[in-house]
């Protein structure tokens, strides 16, 4: 059986943290009376409104989101019988994701998670990789929707899969990619 390992980004690749820019909206609103803020405070200002509990309330007003696809996405890749998919995620995002993951309840799907990543530096994916033996994987996939998702890709000597994370149907995408790429072997 041909084995692979496939890391997912997590926000506006799985999750839509965007949600017709509701979710970011609100916060900005949050921040946006507080005059002369330099670029640096108002980034620091939305991490502190960007807490778990904000967030997990997001989910409840349905702020935040799955992308319809995704779990159509995941549940093919997790049946495949010629060829195992280990996933994981893998997110920039300091907010426990975990716990969004769970919430939404797709977290079932992939064998580890870990956060605040710092894409595209490998340090975070070889410390998730680690215990993965991904070293005797036929291929390893990132899938992001961002410039630091496929550096990280790349820095990984990864298939990368650039996805884009305003549209549904970009994880079906990715998944034909994947299957139309080995069907060429």
């Amino acid at each position: 059986m041909v084995r692979e390992i496939i890391l997912f980004d997590s926000d506006g690749t799985l999750v839509d943290s965007v949600g017709e820019g509701k979710y970011w909206r609100n916060i900005y609103k949050k921040i946006h009376d507080t005059p002369n803020m330099s670029q640096d405070e108002m980034f620091s200002r939305m991490r502190e409104i960007d807490t778990l509990e904000y967030r997990l309330n997001a989910i409840t007003s349905g702020e935040i989101s799955l992308f319809e696809d995704t779990i159509p996405a995941l549940e093919w890749l997790s049946k495949q019988t010629s060829r195992k998919y280990d996933m994981y995620v893998i997110s920039d995002s300091s907010i426990n994701g975990r716990i969004v993951l769970e919430k939404l309840g797709i977290l079932k799907y992939f064998k580890d998670t870990i956060f605040d990543a710092h894409k595209p530096n490998t340090a975070a994916a070889h410390k998730l990789l680690h215990g993965a033996d991904y070293y005797h994987a036929e291929k390893l996939w990132v899938i992001g929707d961002k410039e630091c998702d496929v550096s990280l890709g790349k820095n990984l000597s990864a298939e990368t899969i650039q996805v884009d994370g305003t549209q549904n149907n970009r994880l079906h995408a990715a998944y034909r990619i994947i299957r139309d790429s080995l069907d060429r072997k």
